[in-house]
């Protein structure tokens, strides 16, 4: 995790093993006023799951 230099936006590095057990790697910026729900909104973009699919994701 790191900060931009205003020190409002948080840079979240994410890693997870697909279905081929490659390494996924990818960042999410998001604002520190955001809550954890927004989050989880951001990470199922980047993984291209719906919302109506259920998939847990822990944050």
């Amino acid at each position: 995790m790191s900060f931009s230099e205003d020190n409002n936006i948080i840079s979240l590095n994410f890693r997870y093993c697909n279905a081929e057990n490659k390494n996924i790697l990818f960042v999410i910026e998001i604002s520190k006023d955001k809550k954890v729900s927004d989050l989880k909104k951001e990470v199922r973009k980047k993984l291209r799951i719906p919302d109506d699919e259920d998939h847990s994701i822990y944050i």
